[in-house]
């Protein structure tokens, strides 16, 4: 069986294009806002823009009226440099009842079976494919075996199938963006935590940041991002700035002012950055669903698998009994979601699992060792712990979980002595849930 690499080079690393994919859906998003606004809230002032925006809406009925299915799933693409390879899979669903987002990565690496026909194309493209008698690949080699136009067409099918689920709309954006970005909203205010420092002459790459709160322009934010061999848990802390940064980004750029200020960079971005098969109209119409929507409301969940050797090469592949547990968690009805927590207002009704949140223990007690006494627990339970640490704020006897959204956490208290669940965005910051260890806890 011939190697898949997964194309033809080594390219910017992937958990680099999920930070601006997201950014990127965030400005989509936010330019709607400003169409909508332009065209659609006019008070007929003297200047006749309230007239003409009556008038717009008499032309273009359905571009302003007309509601947007309880669940709309879009496929996310993120291309490197020369737009072959799809180092960012991301499938974004979009409850328009409930105003959520869950978002679910694919790993790059994901092994996938190709149909005959399109591995016919396949071959032809790239003849040495037929070497290849079982028809698997990594899932992104698709779109650079296939091309631009039957890779995107074939993903959409294969990532449906993968969940078992309809793709209705795609966006594909290249990483060229994000610089441009941050800099057209006049860039972003983030508190730096710690000295970065990172240099690598064969990307071109230099990081270089200090401590403190200051602005970071497109340049800088992209050395935040993708930073993170100089913390102790590399990957998994720079998950936890990207979540911060976007935070912050989202507070940024949905602001009235900054779209209003600049629409034409909005324009642009979509124009020169973005390839979708959703209409303009249609994304128009999204907008008036989307009031109301918090930034808070974003749940993100990876395909749940493993690393395994095939044949020679590295794949990742999917726990089918779990992925299907996450396909019935993520796309239930909306309306069932929303009649269910109409019923009751006990937390046994809204309670979520922690399993695969991001969690940071903080020892708050005297004893030492606490927080790596807790971790090493709670993953034997099953959980994630990404990080540990010793708390500086006022000691309490009783265990603090501090979780992002109302419900989570829950399934933690019985791990302690005494403790008790608060939603807190500042103490979690970039986790889903921070505990803070009391000092009534002992090991035991």
């Amino acid at each position: 069986m011939k190697k898949d690499n997964g194309g033809k080079k080594k390219s910017v690393p992937a958990i680099f294009f999920k930070i601006f994919l997201t950014i990127v859906i965030i400005y989509t998003i936010a330019f709607g806002c400003y169409v909508a606004y332009t065209y659609t809230m006019g008070d007929g002032d003297e200047s006749g823009e309230g007239y003409f925006k009556e008038v717009a809406k008499e032309i273009f009925p359905d571009v302003f009226v007309g509601d947007v299915p309880d669940r709309t799933n879009i496929l996310l693409l993120g291309v490197d440099a020369d737009e072959t390879r799809t180092d960012t899979i991301m499938l974004a669903s979009y409850d328009s009842v409930n105003k959520n987002v869950s978002l679910i990565s694919i790993p790059r690496d994901t092994i996938v079976t190709i149909g005959a026909v399109e591995w016919d194309l396949m071959t032809q493209n790239e003849p040495s494919l037929m070497y290849n008698y079982s028809q698997q690949m990594k899932i992104n080699s698709v779109h650079a075996y296939l091309g631009p136009e039957e890779g995107v067409k074939y993903l959409k099918e294969l990532v449906g199938e993968m969940f078992d689920v309809k793709i209705d709309y795609y966006a594909k954006v290249n990483c060229e963006a994000f610089r441009y970005i941050v800099d057209s909203i006049g860039g972003i205010e983030y508190n730096v935590e710690e000295r970065l420092y990172y240099e690598d002459p064969t990307q071109d790459l230099l990081i270089d940041l200090y401590p403190g709160v200051q602005m970071l322009d497109g340049d800088k934010a992209e050395q935040l991002v993708r930073f993170r061999y100089g913390y102790a848990t590399q990957d998994l802390h720079r998950v936890e700035v990207q979540r911060n940064f976007m935070k912050v980004f989202m507070a940024t750029a949905l602001n009235k002012d900054t779209i209003m200020s600049n629409p034409g960079a909005y324009a642009k971005v979509l124009i020169d950055y973005v390839d979708t098969d959703m209409p303009a109209a249609t994304a128009v119409r999204y907008v008036n669903s989307l009031s109301g929507f918090s930034a808070e409301n974003v749940k993100g969940y990876t395909l749940p698998g493993e690393c395994a050797d095939i044949d020679g090469v590295s794949y990742y592949v999917a726990y089918e009994d779990e992925k299907k547990k996450l396909a019935a968690e993520v796309f239930v009805d909306p309306k069932s979601i929303q009649e269910n927590n109409s019923e009751g207002t006990t937390e046994e009704k809204i309670t979520e699992s922690s399993s695969g949140k991001l969690i940071q223990v903080l020892n708050g007690g005297y004893t030492s060792g606490m927080a790596g006494y807790v971790k090493d627990m709670l993953e034997a339970e099953g959980f994630d712990v990404s990080n540990i640490g010793d708390y500086g704020g006022e000691k309490l006897n009783e265990t603090m979980i501090y979780v992002s959204e109302k419900g989570q956490g829950e399934d933690l208290v019985k791990y302690f002595a005494n403790a008790k669940t608060k939603v807190s965005a500042e103490m979690t910051g970039g986790y889903d849930i921070v505990i803070v260890i009391g000092t009534g806890e002992q090991m035991k």
